[in-house]
């Protein structure tokens, strides 16, 4: 993710001003009459206008909003449930002067219903996030939606994004900024729209205006949509220092913007509040483990006893709430918590540890451009190793220790290492593969079959998680063949509880069968559809893993038959290595073998390769509908 960076020395004075002339209440004969959004037919909704406009006084900046939304069908509807999120810790962040109200317009005449005060109500997230939640009433379609607020907040160094591309398309969107001339701000422009219009262009009334933004709603496979859509960003560079006194005297400019050294040494200051408290964790070790224990064992322990002794409350933060006693009693804390106390008994069990800062999938990409501590929201545990470093995540709910959570691996984690810092790449440390060996026999009763399948890596993980929410015990194949009505006459599943997050399961299937004049087969018995239906994308396509996928059939072809229809072989691929498929069947006296393999080998595509993506999988369906059929002899 690239930004382009325009560094703006706002002259204007410290007075606020009004936001752009807003017609609360007021909806134009245009926005009445409009029934679909023109560049989006399929919109459900469409936020017909944007406003915002950003003031400071008195040490605080003032952000202005208004927005106003027309519901064009009912599926739209779900649009009329807002969430508006703030920082309410230490009262930093606020929202204030909160109004809404819904226009219905019935034989052209307009009706309004406003929200009372009792209709707004605040939901707290966790220790410092909160957010005010509303519903507007009498909502149907063709109603418009409109809403306004301030936000105030005292954290004047990272602004909140104005972001003007959302889920439903938007017509129009503007934010007009002015800052006082004692301040120094960047704005960092992210988005194709933005670039074009305004890259290198002088913004003299620093007014930035979008039209006809189009909307993701429908797109799928992307983890973090703020990493890809439109926005400015705002990022205070330095300040005025003044001398007090009578006369007040102008100094110099104080820079805010840090270097990653000085963050690493600030931050790595605040962690040694945890990680020097070794006295403590003497006594846990002692309970633990043993003395001859291997480094590989004493991690495997340290790891278990930090994920049965302390539950994760699901807050991810990178800085600690309770101290290590705290965490100890209580037994439960947020993820910064959690991995410090990680880090803290492997460096005391005399394993080299560190803690690395990251931002997971979900929480948005980093960019190495400016040191914003903001970007984070995690952190995990890196130990050196022959190779370089192995990373464990004590939040991870996986037996295997190495194998963090797939929204870990965000590209780049910065290290700490005392009080220095350094950039680090953070992989997928281990394959995800999923092989199939399914067994086709026939005899006198009828049909019978094995099914073998081992999985490994986050192919593994996902099965787990399927077979404990569902409690089940069976395979997905069970009509291989038409007309065949298979049972499941028992299944077993191995190593599922050994922590080398792999494991296999064994199915034996079997069918009374009236063998008829031809047999067909069904390779696609799951009835596999293609995930990729949209007719265009705007962002990358984003995985959770790379895999590999192999299946692998045996049939023995029954005694007085030979193959009537049988498949071609063929092969094909994604551009540049990134995926390819394998079908492949072959005949040798009475056995018929199939080899079929599907890989995805990188987890981020870039949204030029959707058709090709599309394509692939539409390929693959055909392929596996065709019929291998079976004939009897005469």
């Amino acid at each position: 993710m690239r930004s382009i960076v325009l560094t703006i020395c706002f002259s204007f004075s410290l007075l606020s001003f009004s936001q752009v002339p807003i017609k609360w209440g007021k909806p134009s004969g245009k926005e009445i009459d409009l029934k679909i959004c023109s560049f989006d037919s399929t919109a459900k909704a469409v936020i017909l206008s944007e406003n915002g406009s950003i003031d400071f006084s008195a040490g605080n900046a003032y952000i202005h909003i208004y927005k106003k939304i027309k519901i064009l069908n009912q599926q739209g509807i779900q649009f009329a449930n807002i969430e508006i999120p703030y920082y309410y810790k230490n009262n930093l962040e606020t929202i204030v002067d909160i109004e809404a109200q819904t226009i219905n317009i019935e034989n052209g005449v307009i009706s309004k219903t406003e929200l009372k005060k009792s209709d707004f109500y605040t939901k707290i997230d966790n220790s410092r996030w909160s957010e005010i939640r509303f519903t507007f009433p009498s909502v149907k379609e063709g109603s418009i939606l409109e809403y306004k607020y301030t936000f105030i907040t005292q954290r004047i160094t990272f602004l909140d994004s104005w972001i003007f591309q959302h889920q439903m398309p938007t017509i129009y969107s503007e934010i007009k900024v002015r800052f006082p001339s004692t301040l120094k701000y960047s704005i960092l422009i992210f988005g194709d729209m933005l670039k074009s219009k305004y890259n290198g262009k002088e913004n003299i009334d620093n007014l930035w205006v979008l039209n006809n933004i189009p909307g993701y709603e429908n797109e799928k496979n992307v983890f973090c949509y703020e990493d890809y859509v439109e926005k400015l960003r705002f990022q205070l560079q330095s300040y005025e220092v003044w001398e007090t006194g009578a006369y007040a005297k102008h100094i110099y400019n104080k820079d805010v913007l840090i270097s990653w050294d000085k963050l690493a040494e600030d931050i790595s200051e605040e962690y040694t509040k945890y990680l020097n408290r070794t006295g403590k964790v003497k006594e846990v070790l002692d309970t633990i483990m043993n003395v001859s224990d291997s480094k590989e064992v004493k991690i495997q322990k340290i790891y278990k006893f930090v994920k049965s002794y302390v539950a994760w409350n699901k807050d991810y933060y990178i800085f600690s709430e309770k101290s290590l006693i705290e965490l100890l009693n209580s037994r439960h804390g947020n993820s910064a918590e959690i991995n410090l106390l990680t880090c803290l008994l492997l460096n005391e069990a005399g394993i080299n540890a560190y803690p690395v800062l990251i931002s997971t999938k979900s929480h948005g990409k980093i960019t190495k451009d400016y040191p914003l501590l903001e970007q984070f929201n995690h952190i995990i545990v890196a130990i050196e190793d022959d190779n370089g470093y192995k990373y464990i995540d004590g939040i991870s709910s996986d037996k295997n220790c190495y194998l963090i959570p797939y929204q870990d691996c965000n590209y780049y984690g910065f290290l700490l290492d005392k009080k220095n810092g350094k950039w680090i790449d953070v992989k997928y440390q281990t394959d995800s593969k999923e092989n199939r060996s399914i067994t086709c026999k026939f005899d006198s009763s009828g049909v019978h079959l094995e099914i073998l399948n081992k999985y490994s890596g986050y192919c593994a993980t996902n099965r787990q998680n399927i077979l404990n929410e569902q409690n089940v015990r069976q395979s997905e194949t069970t009509n291989l063949i038409s007309n065949a009505f298979f049972k499941k006459d028992s299944s077993s599943i191995k190593d599922q509880n050994i922590g080398n997050s792999s494991f296999s399961e064994c199915f034996y299937y079997s069918s009374k069968f009236q063998f008829p004049d031809k047999i067909y087969f069904n390779l696609n018995s799951n009835d596999f559809g293609n995930p990729y239906k949209e007719r265009d994308r705007l962002f990358p396509i984003e995985l959770d893993f790379p895999f590999s996928k192999q299946i692998r059939y045996s049939i023995i072809i029954p005694k007085g038959y030979t193959p009537e229809i049988l498949p071609k072989n063929r092969a094909f691929s994604l551009p540049n290595k990134a995926g390819k498929f394998i079908y492949n069947i072959t005949v040798m006296g009475n056995q018929m073998s199939i080899f079929i393999e599907q890989d995805i080998n990188i987890s981020i595509m870039p949204k030029e390769y959707y058709d090709y993506l599309k394509e692939f999988y539409n390929q693959i369906i055909l392929k596996m509908n065709e019929p291998i059929v079976l004939e009897k002899k005469l």
